[in-house]
Order: structure tokens, then C-alpha cells, then sequence
């Protein structure tokens, strides 16, 4: 499922007109196509919403000198459309409007503008994606650079043991080689789930099964120096069945949870919890913590971003975040 899917139904539509009989045909027109559609009678709380993001495209059916005035300065005024009509339609020929369209063209132009909404997402989910992994490549890469430098240094003391003729009838030499063996392979798989984690991480969607405990362990991983080197608590539990996979865009997810986490960490925010769990129609990820969030604006940012994986959404309050992720697809 792509990770854009839900993004163009979501998009808001707002219509302002003060007369019944030509809100009555956009408000029918519009409908059929589009889901997510407002009415407003008073042109001034439509802008402050569309200058606050609380829509994405207004149709204004009336429309005079004043209102457009009002309209001339706002940032994205690209996505207001202006509906040539009786009423206005003398006026609307003698003005230089941005973007005047006759009531036969308005899907066509919505569904123009909505294309262009998805294709600025995108690009705007991309950059986010690429901010959280640069965020915390270098974590990463120290973790995967100390299991392969441990798995070389075991090289030389394993090919030592190994020429060793007595070695399997020496408990003490057995047991050392058993034992560097189980080390290294441990350092492999870890430096092998981050390798594809981030091999992964610029894909636009990338929908996977892990096994909850995997998670946990990758979080730790790329976590690990920052809970070490500020002497940070990270309490992580989950309350799953044994054995328990999780499916969905998990690497996104992954990065999510260590970016917030790591948000928090800089923040000097020192007992912090990360609770897994599930119900029948969902799985859980819970990162809580005693105090109030300091960094409000970044948990904003990434709880926007949330909104564009499929199947995924986020609660926000004051002192947690909780990721639910559906299991239904």
C-alpha cells in the first residue's frame, strides 16, 4: 500500500458563499468527487483557517474588490479558487484574479491543485524522512562499526584456538571458542538488522513483518550510546503474546520512536518509558515520560508526518505519544 494513498482523500475543501442557490450546486458538485468538504459564511475566519493549514483549497463563490483584497497577501493563495458566476461575472472580467474557473471546471481544477498538494507531501515527507535517519546515522553506524571491529578483533583469538589439535579434548579452550562464536554471531545479526534498516529507510513506503523482540532490540542498538553517555533510564516492556510479529511500515516507525526518544534525551528528560502492546485491532507504542514534553514543536512535526503512513496514527499529549499502528490492511 503506498504510503500517499489517504493523502489526497484527506485533503480539506472549504466553500464560501453567502447565496443558497449557488452553494447548493458547488456544495453537489464537489461532493460527488470529494469527501472532506466545509461551509463557511464568513470569509474572514476562511482565511485565518487556510493561513493556520486547516485547509487545503477554498472555492469562494462570492467574491468582491474587499475579498480579494483580503486574498492578495496570503502565502498559498495558489490553492483558493475564485467561481465565475452571474453575480460576480462582470467583475471577475475586469480584475486580474489569481485563479478564476467557471462552476463546469472546478473538479477539474480541485483535482489539479490536489495533485499538486500530494506532489509538495511527498517532497515534504521525503525531507522529513531523510532529517530523522541523518539525525541518528551516526549513532548507527558507531553501533554497526563496534560489532564488526569486535567480530574482527575475535578473528585472530578464534584462528589461534582453532589450530589448536588438542582443542576439542581442552574444556577450558572449547568452551572460549564456543562462547566467541555465539559473541560473533549475536555482533553479526545486530550489525545486519541495522545495515537493512538502513537500507531501507529512504524507501517511500516499506511495509514489513519483524518480530516484536527485534524491535526492541534495533531501538536499544541505535539508542544504546545516547542512554549511556547522558545516564538516561529507557524502560522498554511490551505486553504481546511469546513470539509475537509485527507488521507495517516498521521502519519508519523504528526511526520515529528513536528520534522522539532521542528528543528526549537532549532535553534532559531522565525517566523515560517505551510500553509495546496490542489489542484486537491495533499494536501499541507508548513512549511516556514523568515530566511535560519541553520540545513541543518538534513532536508537532512528527506527529504531522505520522499522518501520511498508511495504517498508522498518533495520539499526543502532554507527557506521551502513542503509536498505533492497525492491523487490519
Amino acid at each position: 500500500m503506498s504510503i500517499y494513498e489517504n493523502v489526497k482523500e484527506n485533503i480539506k475543501i472549504a466553500i464560501f458563499s453567502l447565496q443558497d442557490n449557488i452553494l447548493d450546486e458547488v456544495v453537489d458538485k464537489i461532493t460527488k468527487k470529494f469527501f472532506n468538504v466545509e461551509i463557511y459564511d464568513d470569509s474572514v475566519k476562511l482565511k485565518k483557517d487556510i493561513e493556520k493549514n486547516n485547509i487545503n483549497i477554498a472555492v469562494i463563490c462570492d467574491f468582491n474588490e474587499k475579498i480579494v483584497n483580503e486574498y492578495s497577501n496570503i502565502s498559498n493563495k495558489e490553492n483558493i479558487i475564485f467561481l465565475k458566476c452571474k453575480e460576480n461575472e462582470e467583475y471577475a472580467e475586469n480584475k486580474e484574479i489569481y485563479n478564476i474557473v467557471d462552476i463546469k471546471n472546478l473538479t477539474r481544477e480541485i483535482n489539479r491543485i490536489s495533485n499538486n498538494i500530494v506532489q509538495q507531501e511527498k517532497i515534504m515527507f521525503q525531507n522529513f524522512k531523510l532529517n530523522t535517519v541523518s539525525n541518528l546515522v551516526d549513532t548507527i553506524s558507531h553501533q554497526v562499526q563496534a560489532n564488526l571491529l569486535y567480530i574482527g578483533a575475535s578473528l585472530d583469538v578464534i584462528k589461534m584456538l582453532a589450530e589448536d589439535k588438542d582443542i576439542n579434548n581442552n574444556k577450558e579452550k572449547k568452551g572460549i571458542l564456543e562462547n566467541l562464536y555465539e559473541k560473533n554471531s549475536l555482533s553479526l545479526q545486530k550489525a545486519n538488522m541495522l545495515l537493512e534498516l538502513m537500507s531501507d529507510a529512504t524507501n517511500i513506503s516499506s511495509e514489513s513483518i519483524m518480530k516484536s523482540d527485534n524491535i526492541i532490540d534495533v531501538i536499544n542498538l541505535i539508542l544504546e550510546e545516547n542512554i549511556k553517555e547522558n545516564n538516561i533510564n529507557l524502560n522498554i516492556s511490551q505486553k504481546l503474546k511469546d513470539n509475537s510479529y509485527i507488521c507495517g511500515p516498521l521502519n519508519d516507525i523504528i526511526f520515529i520512536i528513536c528520534r522522539i526518544v532521542k528528543d528526549m534525551i537532549i532535553n534532559k528528560e531522565e525517566n523515560i518509558t517505551l510500553d509495546i502492546s496490542e489489542d484486537e485491532s491495533n499494536w501499541y507504542f507508548k513512549i511516556e515520560t514523568v515530566n511535560k514534553f519541553k520540545n513541543r514543536k518538534n513532536l508537532s512535526e512528527i506527529n504531522k508526518n505520522i499522518l501520511y503512513l498508511s495504517g498508522v496514527n498518533c495520539i499526543l499529549s502532554s507527557d506521551k505519544v502513542i503509536i498505533e499502528i492497525n492491523k487490519i490492511r
